[in-house]
């Protein structure tokens, strides 16, 4: 049993296996014959009916309202932040109100400020894409 080959697999990686004897080099002399190709004649493109509509450029709403966003973002980030300077250096009225709108307004307007700015960042990526994909 340990000499039989099994048949449920590849011969070559069984023990006891002897590989066939490699068939000849046969060698070519010269270049090969040159091949024969026919061309087909091509037809001429047919003209339109309607004339050929110039180049349109149209704006995807989303990427507009991303870039809106953004700026928004950046913009208020930045007027929150110089709002709770403003408060947190100034005098209260008594019950705190300006101190916890001034501290809300310190604590949110960097993140606001950093999102915008990603998305900013993620749009040009986009548009760089784009571009270097030919399509824009």
């Amino acid at each position: 049993m340990a000499d039989e080959i099994d048949p449920r697999y590849d011969p070559a990686f069984q023990r006891g296996f002897t590989p066939p004897p490699a068939p000849p080099r046969i060698e070519v002399v010269g270049p090969p014959p040159p091949a024969v190709v026919q061309q087909q004649p091509v037809a001429a493109p047919e003209p339109r009916d309607s004339p050929v509509e110039p180049f349109s450029r149209r704006v995807n709403p989303y990427f507009a309202a991303l870039w809106a966003i953004a700026a928004v973002f950046v913009i208020g980030g930045a007027g929150l932040y110089l709002v709770s300077l403003r408060g947190l250096y100034s005098a209260s009225d008594g019950l705190g109100n300006s101190r916890v709108l001034a501290q809300f307004a310190y604590a949110f307007s960097p993140p606001l400020m950093t999102i915008g700015l990603a998305i900013v960042i993620g749009l040009i990526f986009v548009k760089a894409a784009r571009l270097h994909n030919g399509r824009s």
